[in-house]
């Protein structure tokens, strides 16, 4: 109920941005879709925990963000040929329609899973949930390594471009860059999750996903070419398949189910104040020290990041 409230607020969103063409309008449209998006997307997280078997969770996380990431990525691209065919405001239109099929989807194949009477009994003890959450040494160290992670993910989207044009790349090779980073990161996903089933240990494989993002993350450092910065597209794709498929299955085995839906939340809320910190936090420190430099710095920050990690995992013994 929770994921089809979230789809019809953004449902709204998305139709009413037809119709929007204040600053004030804008910005409430946006409040708007970040609330339905609040509500849609750690839920059907929390849900994929509950229907699957725990020897298939690397492989159902590596599929649902294969999707996740897919969507991401095909929004923009379609949303902007669709811009220059038909304009910008239809553009909303057929995203509200997608979101019926959303709805519809929802509705007819979703299982509908009944809460028991013990879920019941701890809804009204949110505080106390979270301050029980706050004990979890395992889950809280997935939450700091996603922040940290996104951190340097949103030095990526916000600063790379900069950066390629600086070195002389045009617009045309920086998008193939983007996009063959997602692809990589999108299509590497499955493959990885179903490594975590069959070998076990999760941990290590987060941990060592990690480390390689952080790595490849400082490698558009001193990227000069097309190649360069390709190779560290490509790097930086498939160390984030191997890193997160773990973590999600990580958050959803380290916490009771009663807890999955406030873990899932709180691993998306990691997910978007780190994008936010990368983008405007280091973006404040780039005119200082410069982009290239910026790529390191941010590698050196999400260090302590991976060590919290490694330390909470030891108490882990799954």
């Amino acid at each position: 109920r929770l994921a089809f409230a979230g789809s019809v607020i953004v449902f709204g969103g998305m139709f009413l941005l037809f119709f929007g063409g204040t600053y004030v309008q804008l910005t409430a449209l946006y409040l708007l879709l970040g609330i339905g998006i609040a509500a849609f997307g750690p839920t059907i997280m929390s849900l994929v925990a509950e229907i699957t078997p725990p020897t298939h969770m690397g492989r159902a996380y590596g599929w649902y963000t294969t999707a996740l990431f897919c969507g991401l990525g095909m929004g923009p691209a379609a949303g902007g040929v669709l811009g220059k065919w038909i304009g910008l405001r239809p553009v909303f239109l057929i995203g509200a329609g997608l979101v019926v099929i959303t709805i519809w989807v929802l509705q007819k194949y979703l299982p509908a899973i009944e809460p028991s009477d013990e879920p019941r009994q701890h809804n009204v003890r949110w505080m106390a949930d979270l301050k029980e959450l706050g004990t979890n040494w395992p889950l809280i160290g997935c939450w700091v390594v996603t922040f940290g992670a996104c951190v340097m993910g949103g030095m990526f989207f916000s600063f790379m471009p900069l950066h390629a044009d600086d070195q002389g790349l045009d617009v045309g090779q920086i998008g193939i860059i983007f996009l063959f980073h997602s692809v990589v990161n999108a299509m590497s996903r499955i493959p990885f999750g179903a490594f975590s089933d069959y070998v076990g240990q999760r941990k290590y494989q987060a941990l060592a996903g990690m480390v390689m993002v952080t790595l490849s993350i400082a490698a558009f450092s001193p990227a000069k070419t097309y190649f360069h910065f390709l190779a560290a597209a490509f790097a930086s794709g498939v160390a984030m398949a191997i890193a997160f498929t773990s973590i999600g299955a990580l958050i959803a085995e380290t916490v009771e189910p009663r807890f999955r839906g406030m873990a899932m939340g709180g691993y998306n809320t990691c997910i978007y104040l780190g994008l936010m910190a990368g983008s405007i936090g280091i973006g404040s420190i780039i005119e200082t020290v410069g982009i290239a430099r910026g790529f390191l710095l941010t590698s050196v920050i999400n260090i302590p990041c991976i060590i919290i990690f490694g330390w909470t995992m030891m108490r882990y013994t799954k």
